[in-house]
């Protein structure tokens, strides 16, 4: 096993604490991931349990909610299991105020995987933190318009 990482930054149009509100929640991800059919949660805050179905019916993944740092807004979580070959991933997601309405998202996560695998791995789930980052922009932009 070979450790490895991916990292995913963007500034997207939304107010920090409206992205971070979403993403501290708990619940919901499938409201701004879209490879997430649904997700239940058990428990509050660090500690909580996070159960993600897929959306492509490939399977559940597992998580515990290990750090909410609302002053940092920083999110991390670790994953128990999941349908993909890689082990020990610990998750974060790092929400940053730019100030005008600009905020930047960094979702980041180190794993280990077979090298064979690694390749595929990092792209599969670098597809699927854009994903996840541009439905943070998507559903927090469209609550400030309203404001």
């Amino acid at each position: 096993m070979k450790k490895s990482n991916v990292s995913v930054s963007k500034t997207i149009t939304a107010p920090a604490e409206r992205v971070w509100e979403s993403v501290a929640a708990i619940g919901g991800i499938e409201n701004w991931s879209s490879p997430i059919a649904d997700s239940e949660v058990s428990g509050e805050g660090e500690g909580a349990k996070r159960v993600c179905n897929m959306a492509d019916g490939s399977g559940k993944i597992y998580e515990t909610i290990e750090t909410i740092d609302h002053g940092s807004k920083i999110f991390q979580y670790s994953i128990q299991e999941l349908p993909m070959p890689i082990s020990n991933p610990l998750g974060t997601i790092e929400v940053q105020e730019l100030g005008n309405g600009l905020t930047k998202v960094n979702w980041s996560i180190e794993f280990e995987v077979e090298e064979e695998a690694e390749e595929m791995m990092k792209e599969m789930i670098e597809g699927f933190y854009v994903d996840g980052i541009q439905g943070l922009e998507r559903i927090n932009q469209a609550a400030y318009q309203f404001i």
